[in-house]
C-alpha cells in the first residue's frame, strides 16, 4: 500500500506501511519529538533496539504500522495494534509543527 496524497495546505506526502529499512528515518522522527511529548509513549523511542523491536512485529500480524512522508522524511507515524482479549487501540505521533 502506497498512497500519495495532498493536504488542505498543499503540501504533497506518501502515505505507506512503514518497512525495516524505514529504521533510520523513524529515528530521526523520534528524536525530533519534545522530550516532554516522548515521556507520554509507551517505550523509550529513543532507544534504536525498541524501535526496531516494534518494527518487526509487523511480521506477526497484530500491528499495522504506516507513516506520511514529505521529501523522503517521516513526518507522521500510525499504528494499529491489536492485543489478545482487549479492543484495537490507536497510536498516532505528528512532528510537531
Amino acid at each position: 500500500m502506497e498512497k500519495l496524497e495532498k493536504l488542505k495546505d498543499g503540501m504533497e506526502v506518501t502515505i505507506r506501511e512503514l518497512r525495516l529499512d524505514d529504521l533510520e528515518k523513524l529515528m530521526t522522527f523520534y528524536s525530533a519529538l519534545p522530550r516532554e511529548d516522548r515521556k507520554y509513549l509507551r517505550v523509550d523511542v529513543t532507544d534504536k533496539k525498541v524501535v526496531a523491536q516494534r518494527i518487526q512485529r509487523i511480521d506477526t500480524g497484530d500491528v499495522i504500522r504506516i507513516i506520511a512522508l514529505h521529501d523522503g522524511e517521516i513526518i507522521a507515524d500510525g499504528m494499529l495494534e491489536q492485543t489478545p482479549g482487549r479492543n484495537p487501540g490507536d497510536r498516532c505521533s505528528p512532528l510537531p509543527a
